[in-house]
């Protein structure tokens, strides 16, 4: 018969193992940087958008975070509008979205005089935590709206591939290194 002590040695080593296996998850879900796997239709997709991807960084840090900012706007949007933004990543059969922060642009505004926009609300930036994605190849998407309106989608023609915390830019070369395989 086992001693006191060597059962709770036994239950302590079992409840380590568990928080090794699950590590990752517990501290995505304690920093807020759970992803949740989605079923996003981007069968639709718009082409009246204005937009552009200013950066998207390199992995940094524990959490391997990403960080990305652009701005995009719709032309038909009424310029005082509260305007909203996320980003999604497209898998084969998934999807991430993750919610943006909106801010001022005034270099959109500028450039796009003859719009007439307001700054607010053109720009958008968002990070993320890279452990969050399951390894696969993703279309970076724009969903974009008004207050008051329907969510368009718009592709940037941009794909990633995840794989095991690395995250590149699938180039025209690589698509055909991938395409060869």
């Amino acid at each position: 018969m086992m001693k006191k002590a060597d059962k709770i040695l036994v239950l302590f080593l079992i409840f380590g193992v568990v928080l090794l296996i699950f590590s990752t998850k517990i501290v995505l879900l304690l920093t807020g940087r759970n992803l949740e796997k989605q079923e996003i239709d981007t069968s639709v997709l718009s082409t009246g958008f204005n937009y552009n991807v200013d950066q998207v960084s390199d992995p940094e840090g524990l959490m391997k975070e990403v960080f990305i900012r652009g701005w995009i706007f719709n032309p038909s949007y009424q310029k005082s509008a509260k305007r909203y933004a996320s980003v999604i990543f497209s898998g084969k059969d998934f999807a991430y979205e993750l919610p943006t922060e909106m801010g001022t642009r005034e270099d959109v505004t500028k450039h796009y005089s003859e719009y007439g926009l307001s700054q607010n609300d053109l720009g958008f930036n968002c990070t993320f935590s890279l452990i969050a994605l399951q390894d696969g190849v993703y279309e970076m998407l724009i969903e974009a709206w008004e207050e008051g309106g329907t969510p368009e989608m718009i592709s940037t023609n941009r794909f990633f591939q995840v794989d095991k915390g690395a995250f590149t830019e699938i180039t025209d070369e690589i698509r055909q290194n991938l395409g060869s395989d």
